[in-house]
C-alpha cells in the first residue's frame, strides 16, 4: 500500500458538523452521532489514519469537533496497522499486535464520557496483563478506560457501562474475555483530561493488545440513554 491517508471509499473528505446539541447532524462520513447527543470533542478509527510504505500507522485523524489538533501520532517504536476482520461485520479496525503501539493526541482537558467497541489480545484472556490502557491520560487529570492489572475489570471511573448498560460505580463485574465488546465511563471534572490512545501514559509495556474500532471523547456526562444510543450506532457497524 502506498504511503498518505486510507479511508474507506465511501469516506471522502471528513465533515465536522458539531451543531449545539449534535441533533444527528455530526458525521464522520461514514458514521452519524444519534440525534440529540453532543458531538464528540476526539472520535479516532481505522477508518481515517495516515499509512507509511509498510502499512504501519504513523496518524489517526481526529474526525471529532477539535479536528487535527487531537490527531494522534506515535509515541514509542511500535505502530498499529489495518486490519479487517470477519468478526468485526468485516469493517476496518486497529490491529494492535506491537507491545507499544500507543499514540498520543495531545490533551483534551474535558473529556468526561469515554465510549470505545474493543477485544482484548485474542479473546481468550480472562485478566488483563497489566494496567493496559485503551484510552488514558492526558494533562491535568486522569480520564481513562485502563484494564485493572490481574483482574477482568478496569481501574476507576465515576460510573461504566459495558455494551451500554451501566454498571455502577467502580464495578467489578467481569469485561473480560473480550472478542468484541462495549465499553464506556464517566469522570468527573477533576479526572476527565485524555490525551493518549491505546497505552497507559507514560508506560511502554502497558499496552493494549487486540482489535480496536472506534474511541469516542465526549466534552460532557452523557446520560445512560446517550451512551447506549452510541454503543448501539456502533454494535450496528461491527456487528456486535
Amino acid at each position: 500500500m502506498t504511503t498518505g491517508a486510507w479511508f474507506l471509499p465511501s469516506v471522502g473528505a471528513i465533515s465536522r458538523r458539531p451543531g449545539a446539541a449534535g441533533g444527528g447532524a455530526y458525521t464522520d462520513g461514514t458514521l452519524t452521532i444519534p440525534a440529540g447527543v453532543e458531538a464528540p470533542l476526539g472520535w479516532w478509527s481505522a477508518r481515517g489514519v495516515e499509512l507509511d510504505g509498510s502499512s504501519n500507522i504513523t496518524k489517526i485523524l481526529n474526525k471529532g469537533s477539535t479536528g487535527a489538533t487531537n490527531d494522534a501520532t506515535p509515541i514509542y517504536a511500535g505502530r498499529a496497522v489495518v486490519a479487517n476482520r470477519a468478526e468485526w461485520n468485516s469493517e476496518d479496525v486497529f490491529d494492535l499486535q506491537s507491545v507499544d503501539a500507543q499514540y498520543t493526541f495531545g490533551n483534551i482537558p474535558e473529556a468526561r464520557t469515554l465510549i470505545a467497541i474493543a477485544g482484548y489480545k485474542d479473546g481468550l484472556d480472562t485478566t488483563f496483563d497489566d494496567f493496559d490502557g485503551l484510552i488514558s491520560d492526558g494533562i491535568g487529570g486522569s480520564g481513562e478506560i485502563t484494564g485493572r492489572s490481574g483482574q477482568a475489570y478496569f481501574f476507576h471511573a465515576m460510573t461504566y457501562f459495558y455494551d451500554g448498560v451501566p454498571k455502577g460505580l467502580s464495578a467489578t463485574e467481569a469485561w473480560l474475555p473480550s472478542v468484541k465488546r462495549g465499553i464506556a465511563i464517566t469522570n468527573n471534572a477533576s479526572f476527565s483530561a485524555a490525551g493518549t490512545l491505546f497505552g497507559d501514559k507514560g508506560f511502554s509495556s502497558r499496552s493494549w493488545r487486540g482489535y480496536v474500532g472506534d474511541v469516542l471523547a465526549f466534552q460532557n456526562i452523557l446520560s445512560d440513554a446517550d451512551i447506549l444510543a452510541v454503543h448501539t450506532m456502533l454494535a450496528a457497524h461491527y456487528g456486535a
